[in-house]
């Protein structure tokens, strides 16, 4: 799996998944989600996940604690409806305000719609939730809500409304919220610069109109609002969105219904905006950021999209004008992406769909890097021609009985040793042994481990050492033992029936070590 990197160990505490590129990896934080859909910090350490099931989640990212919050209002969940968007104020810190949409049922007729509340967010629950927007754009379907939320650098809210599948004429009439996008104020009213306000036969708080399914909202540092929205069968568009315009959906498409049929003859007309970007076939997608991160220097000024359909990132180069050329990454993952957030370290938090939905952290890979829970997991190293590669790690004159006491006498309830058997005839043990000499390294490994090589010779000698702890046969080295104060054994050092690969180099290791720890 890595090709361009040197995978130099793998124990058994690893959560991280590396991608075949291979300048970032992915660390899965929080898994079982029920249908998760929208997500938002409301500090570096604490995010909110909303379930589209009509639950609401606290993560805290440093200690994995989740707390459900309570207090949501009835929530209707029917196939694309449910609990959706979820937005911090701007003021967090000090109003503790967020802004959440959701479908919810009419009663009197059995319908159902679009509707976005506000509440205080107070410890574990939900108060003063109120009401501000209820979508015009009442269905008997489950399909096509938008339901994403922005706020705008002047402090009033962007919501996305969907053609509820059923109802794609509507998009183009001004008298309701089908395919709108909706600007209101944080308490529901409307803001007096609209584009429809006072004009007749029209809704004031329409922003703009002719969407289909807007599932992706930004708005740059410059003002520029970005849009994205499921096309048909192809289609999915990226529009830039200036007030008052109409988009085309569905008097123009580049898209086809389901079926194969025409949805309609005309991809360009009179009066209706193009997109800057379009989809054929579709992607399908879902969330969308503008990455302005130091975390990915490389990723800088691009559009990120996530993807349903296609399981993948979009990577779009976007100053002052987008790029004609796309990046996919995250493919190797195999999800489908509902979501995609930036943290303010510049790592991406990607939300994986359905039942079983994950939230996931993509962070960098530096030139030498450890990725793990506990300290040490996973290392590697971009320039392996800098390492410097001992000639005689191994003391093969020590008494390997008096190294094994000295180190478990030095354990404590904090420190692990990391007990390597192997050779000086064996050049990944002495790879392994410059790794592990490496200051960055040694700065972590300290912390948390106690270290100490051992010669086995060629299978021939100290073999009684491993014995000590279980290990009836060496299947290769380099073996490596994680040991605690009770000198019990954490890992599982071998796969069944492993034998040693050798290298042609030293190293070449990416075959071979990656087999070093069953994980």
């Amino acid at each position: 799996m890595l090709k361009n990197f040197i995978f130099l160990i793998f124990l058994s505490y690893s959560f991280g998944i590396y991608s075949q590129q291979l300048d970032y990896s992915s660390n899965t934080l929080l898994d079982g989600l029920n249908q998760p859909w929208g997500m938002d910090l409301i500090s570096e350490n604490k995010i909110l996940i909303t379930e589209k099931v009509g639950n609401l989640k606290l993560l805290d990212l440093s200690s994995g604690e989740v707390q459900d919050i309570k207090g949501l209002p009835k929530i209707h969940f029917r196939n694309q409806g449910g609990l959706s968007e979820i937005k911090v104020s701007p003021n967090f810190k000090e109003d503790k305000i967020i802004f959440f949409s959701y479908t919810s049922l009419n009663l009197a007729d059995g319908t159902n719609t679009l509707a976005v509340s506000s509440a205080s967010l107070n410890g574990e629950n939900l108060e003063n939730v109120k009401e501000i927007f209820r979508a015009k754009a009442n269905r008997r379907t489950g399909a096509h809500y938008g339901a994403k939320i922005i706020f705008l650098r002047d402090g009033t809210l962007l919501i996305s409304s969907g053609d509820g599948f059923d109802h794609r004429e509507k998009a183009q009439f001004l008298d309701n919220h089908f395919g709108k996008l909706i600007r209101i104020n944080k308490d529901g009213s409307v803001p007096d610069d609209n584009p429809f306000v006072n004009v007749d036969g029209s809704l004031e708080d329409i922003f703009s109109y002719g969407h289909r399914n807007p599932q992706g909202l930004i708005q740059l540092n410059d003002g520029t609002i970005i849009e994205h929205e499921h096309g048909p069968f192809g289609g999915d568009e990226i529009n830039i969105i200036r007030p008052g315009k109409n988009y085309g959906w569905p008097a123009i498409t580049y898209g086809r219904d389901y079926s194969g049929a025409i949805i309609s003859p005309f991809t360009e007309m009179d009066g209706m905006e193009q997109p800057v970007k379009y989809w054929v076939p579709s992607i399908a997608p879902s969330g969308m950021i503008y990455y302005t991160g130091d975390a990915f220097p490389e990723w800088k000024n691009s559009l990120m999209i996530s993807s349903l359909k296609a399981k993948k990132v979009s990577k779009i180069s976007f100053n002052n004008r987008i790029s004609s050329s796309e990046d996919n990454l995250f493919q190797e993952l195999n999800h489908r992406f509902r979501n995609i957030l930036q943290h303010p370290n510049g790592n991406i938090f990607l939300l994986t769909d359905g039942p079983r939905g994950k939230l996931i952290e993509i962070s960098p890979l530096k030139n030498l890097e450890i990725v793990t829970p506990d300290g040490i997991t996973a290392f590697f190293l971009r320039n392996p021609e800098s390492l410097q590669v001992p000639a005689k790690p191994y003391d093969i004159s020590a008494d390997a009985d008096v190294l094994l006491k000295n180190a478990l006498d030095s354990l404590d309830k904090n420190k692990k040793l990391l007990l390597i058997l192997g050779g000086n005839w064996c050049p990944d043990c002495r790879v392994l042994a410059g790794m592990l000499k490496s200051q960055n390294v040694k700065k972590v490994i300290e912390k948390n481990y106690v270290v100490q090589h051992i010669d086995v010779g060629r299978f021939d000698k100290n073999l009684h050492i491993p014995k000590k702890f279980g290990i009836e046969k060496l299947y290769g080295v380099p073996t490596v033992l994680v040991i605690d104060q009770d000198e019990d054994v954490l890992n599982s050092p071998f796969i069944e029936d492993w034998t040693t690969a050798r290298t042609k180099k030293p190293e070449d290791l990416t075959d071979y070590l990656s087999r070093w720890i069953e994980g």
